[in-house]
């Protein structure tokens, strides 16, 4: 082959495949419309309003009134939000909020909620709760209430199914989507614990009031929640 022959430009002309992009991106359309069309799985519910009102030394004060046009709107299928005192005066309130096997929400998180509302996030690390027989890792928040002007408080929370939890929002979102493909029907049950500081408690010991309290709600929230036979 002769240096002129190397030295000549490639006769080459790009031809996109158009035909192919349109093709992935009908079937990428219709995918996508298929999960969002498909109707959602029915199966059996939890009614978390089923929690004892009394657990170990902690008595409950009754219910927290919670607006039914917002829980409808984030399309829980039951919820409570109950307020535990123990004979040291020192209270928690649990928010559980449930969605059955083939829900495709879940609720706002703290970290948007108080916000909101006008409290100021001063702290947020990761604790453990009590459940499923072990520590779970949960969320953990210090708020602060005073432009309200209201108490600061102390917030843990963790996303729970059956025996397993998850408190990172986005790894929870995508167990719930594999869950179209391994089943999984038990259903997600958010739950939050909230406490008041008050002068005498500071955030770390509502924290430990907040882990006393699930040592002895945790395996009664199990029950209450786990649906699934198989999984008892």
């Amino acid at each position: 082959m002769s240096v002129a022959t190397l030295n000549k430009p490639l006769d080459y002309t790009y031809a996109p495949k158009y035909w192919l992009v349109i093709a992935l991106m009908a079937i990428t359309f219709g995918l996508g419309t298929f999960w969002e069309m498909r109707p959602e799985p029915s199966g059996a519910i939890a009614d978390v309003k089923n929690i004892p009102m009394a657990v170990g030394n902690w008595q409950a004060e009754g219910d927290v009134e919670i607006d039914p046009v917002t829980m409808e709107q984030i399309k829980a299928d039951t919820y409570v939000q109950r307020r535990y005192v123990n004979p040291e005066g020192k209270s928690v309130d649990i928010l559980l909020v449930y969605r059955r096997y083939g829900r495709r929400e879940f609720a706002h998180r703290p970290e948007l909620c108080f916000p909101a509302a006008g409290y100021n996030i001063t702290k947020k690390d990761r604790t453990t709760l009590p459940y499923g027989g072990r520590d779970a890792e949960a969320v953990h928040l210090s708020v602060d209430g005073s432009r309200l002007p209201a108490p600061n408080m102390t917030i843990t929370y963790l996303f729970a199914s059956g025996k397993r939890t998850e408190c990172d929002f986005i790894r929870q979102q995508i167990l719930m989507a594999l869950e179209r493909v391994i089943p999984n029907k038990n259903g997600w049950t958010f739950a939050r614990l909230t406490s008041a500081q008050t002068p005498d408690t500071d955030d770390m010991a509502m924290v430990a009031a907040q882990q006393d309290f699930m040592r002895a709600m945790g395996p009664e929230l199990e029950k209450v929640i786990t649906t699934d036979a198989a999984a008892q």
